[in-house]
């Protein structure tokens, strides 16, 4: 759960992408900053309010998660899944501003441009769930290769070291 979570917690904060090579070699254009606007005397939104909102945004996917804002300038974010989407969280997000209800930005996830692609295939490459249970196999594999090779290693040396062993043990009686 904690990694999940901080994941999605990097993923919220989009300030760290405008050093992201991969919009810039996709053509894609970097996500801008979100701020809410801090309304001087208001009290923000309460989250029921906020998830109406993002409801009647994308209506048909299922709410997933929902990101609450840290800092008082924070957009509050909220995931959202299709069936359609591989992804158990979803791809699309909705950011709104915590004190006008205002949505900030809608990324739906069917209809992402390539950068946001692959950025999002990052997560299911690094649970093994891009491919299935196939991909799994093969990580679980490719897991145990250091671990082989550690175990074959040290078997070659001590082998080495004995067979050396041996031969000066060898020579000491002739």
């Amino acid at each position: 759960m904690r990694s999940t979570t901080s994941y999605w917690l990097a993923k919220s904060d989009v300030s760290f992408l405008k050093d992201n090579k991969i919009y810039g070699l996709t053509s894609t254009p970097n996500p801008s900053n979100l701020v809410s606007q801090n309304i001087t005397g208001k009290l923000p939104l309460n989250v029921t309010q906020q998830l109406q909102k993002a409801d009647t945004a994308l209506p048909d996917e299922v709410t997933t998660y929902v990101l609450l804002p840290i800092k008082p300038e924070d957009a509050m974010a909220v995931g959202k899944k299709l069936p359609q989407e591989s992804w158990k969280y979803g791809y699309s997000q909705i950011y709104l501003d915590r004190y006008t209800n205002k949505i900030l930005r809608l990324n739906n996830g069917l209809k992402a441009p390539l950068g946001e692609k692959i950025w999002d295939s990052f997560g299911a490459l690094h649970y093994g769930t891009l491919g299935g249970l196939p991909t799994r196999i093969l990580y679980v594999f490719v897991g145990l290769v250091p671990l082989i090779l550690f175990i074959t290693d040290f078997v070659m040396w001590r082998y080495r070291y004995q067979k050396i062993s041996m031969h000066d043990q060898f020579c000491q009686f002739y």
